[in-house]
């Protein structure tokens, strides 16, 4: 039933526009000092985006445009938090990391046996396996949450004299 639908409404790419609708909220209420509201946002669309795949492979809604999509969400959420907490650096974080993805995502749907052919062993050790490898958990949770520390970090003497948790 699920492939009559057009693949713009497939589950995992709902569940990818929940979680930048999550990103923009997160941005959204930090600026007026809520931060558990950001938190718990940014938090729910990180963890959504464990969701996403595993809901395309188990609902055989796996396409093209629901691989682009979801990397375009990851890049979008670390590029929006990375401006928001470095703003003279990151806007260039987000340029060469969305400048990465366009490059890769021109080698097709096979790019990553084709970037990891000539790449260094602990660059394969990150990759295998889907990223699930300890390397691997380290290199998504960094990507992830260096930009949100880099937003708490900016806000940590605030938060010392408010305490606006």
């Amino acid at each position: 039933m699920a492939k009559k639908l057009p693949v713009w409404l497939w589950v995992p790419n709902v569940i990818g526009y929940l979680r930048i609708v999550l990103v923009i909220l997160a941005i959204s209420i930090y600026g007026i000092e809520r931060k558990v509201g950001f938190w718990v946002c940014y938090g729910l669309s990180f963890i959504l985006d464990a969701f996403d795949g595993k809901a395309a492979r188990r609902l055989n809604q796996t396409s093209e445009f629901g691989a682009f999509l979801d990397v375009a969400i990851d890049i979008a959420s670390r590029g929006l938090l990375s401006c928001r907490a470095y703003p003279v650096t990151g806007p260039l974080v987000l340029a060469l990391e969305g400048l990465v993805f366009t490059v890769n995502h021109r080698l097709g749907k096979d790019w990553k046996a084709v970037v990891l052919e000539s790449s260094p062993w602990i660059v394969r050790e990150i990759f295998r396996n889907g990223f699930r490898t300890p390397l691997g958990a380290l290199a998504v949770s960094g990507l992830f949450l260096m930009p949100a520390y880099g937003v708490v970090a900016l806000q940590l003497p605030k938060l010392a004299g408010t305490m606006a948790w």
